[in-house]
């Protein structure tokens, strides 16, 4: 199988949980004991079918570390960005259920090993790292299922919107004529910053619209809102 996959540089389904929605810090996780519970049942999918609470903020806080937002190592999610991953969340198993279909995009074991790895030198020291998975009571081998269903869901989702992210040489030199007082230099020197940024958007924009589209049109039961058990949803 190939796998060398058009990858475009910070942009993921990860980028969509940042983008796609506010999120803030510290403001709504549990305090004192958790008792898990589930948030909601993706019919049709074998492949986390169930997504409980802690699925949810454990799978969240690994996208959003990922990205380089470090907060969520520490500092829980409120009910924004909790609702906000719990889409992505969704989204992920339906596009894997797809994959599963014709069993494509599945990673081998040294891409596992590679993404855990790239995980871990997120943090600070190997202590930060193990504290991090004993926050949500994980150890490796959780880490490397969700590292996997990310990867998978990822890949498809590429395959699905790459051809439609692409920007001509029209759309950056269009760009640049609308916001010429606001760039410093000529077409020729910021053509291909500008030509990131569209490609970035663009990418983004696809993905977040995808998200919403696979949602929409899955079977989905949602048991309960994706806040802390015991905790009243946000308004």
């Amino acid at each position: 199988m190939n796998r060398h996959y058009f990858r475009p540089r910070g942009r993921s389904l990860a980028v969509g949980l940042l983008l796609a929605g506010r999120l803030a810090w510290g403001q709504a996780a549990g305090q004192g004991r958790v008792i898990d519970r589930i948030v909601a049942v993706v019919e049709g999918v074998d492949d986390g079918r169930v997504i409980t609470w802690s699925d949810l903020t454990f799978e969240a806080a690994i996208a959003l570390v990922q990205r380089g937002a470090m907060q969520a190592a520490t500092v829980p999610l409120d009910d924004q960005a909790l609702r906000t991953a719990l889409d992505f969340a969704i989204a992920q198993r339906l596009l894997i259920a797809e994959a599963d279909k014709v069993g494509a995009f599945q990673p081998d074991e040294a891409e596992l090993d590679a993404a855990v790895r790239a995980f871990e030198a997120k943090f600070d020291s190997a202590a930060a790292f193990q504290r991090f998975l004993r926050k949500f009571d994980a150890d490796l081998g959780a880490l490397r299922e969700v590292l996997r269903r990310t990867l998978r869901a990822e890949r498809v989702l590429d395959s699905r919107v790459r051809l439609r992210a692409q920007v001509t040489e029209a759309d950056v030199r269009r760009y640049y004529d609308e916001h010429q007082r606001e760039l410093n230099g000529t077409y020729d020197v910021v053509r291909q910053s500008l030509r990131d940024k569209l490609l970035r958007d663009k990418y983004a924009a696809l993905v977040a619209a995808e998200v919403q589209r696979l949602k929409k049109a899955g079977d989905v039961r949602m048991v309960a809102p994706p806040t802390a058990p015991g905790e009243e949803s946000s308004p």
